[in-house]
């Protein structure tokens, strides 16, 4: 599968009234996982075992003043167990800003996930990031 017929699929399981989910959030979650099995190289235990813990989004400011970028790191553990366990590998997803279709951006997906769970951190027992909106203002 390349990169085009991935956007057709991911494209297509989010649009269509003709195939039917037990709950919303798993047309979201299926178009992350079509995504990240390119960076697994298709090992679906590797996108199984990822857990929260294993991902890491960051805020970089940019020097010319313009908006800031989000950065995701995952760390997949399990990618191999032949011979042995492997070393995690961590996969760095820099923002698309410019992409004219939002279908093969990861970030939308994730942050949407993300949000809905409120998975960021308390900071003093307070939270401080609750909706993308606020990236902004950050």
């Amino acid at each position: 599968m390349d990169v085009q017929d991935l956007a057709k699929v991911v494209e297509t399981a989010i649009s269509t009234t003709e195939k039917k989910f037990g709950h919303g959030r798993h047309r979201i979650e299926l178009g992350l996982f079509l995504q990240l099995a390119g960076l697994t190289t298709n090992r679906p235990q590797a996108i199984l075992n990822l857990r929260y813990r294993h991902i890491q989004v960051s805020l970089l400011r940019d020097p010319r003043g313009g908006p800031h970028r989000i950065v995701i790191e995952f760390t997949f553990e399990f990618t191999k167990e032949w011979l042995g366990a492997k070393d995690a590998n961590t996969y760095i997803l820099p923002e698309i800003i410019f992409d004219p279709s939002l279908v093969l951006s990861p970030h939308v997906f994730l942050l949407g996930l993300l949000f809905a769970d409120r998975a960021f951190d308390r900071v003093g027992g307070e939270e401080v990031l609750v909706s993308a909106s606020q990236l902004s203002q950050i």
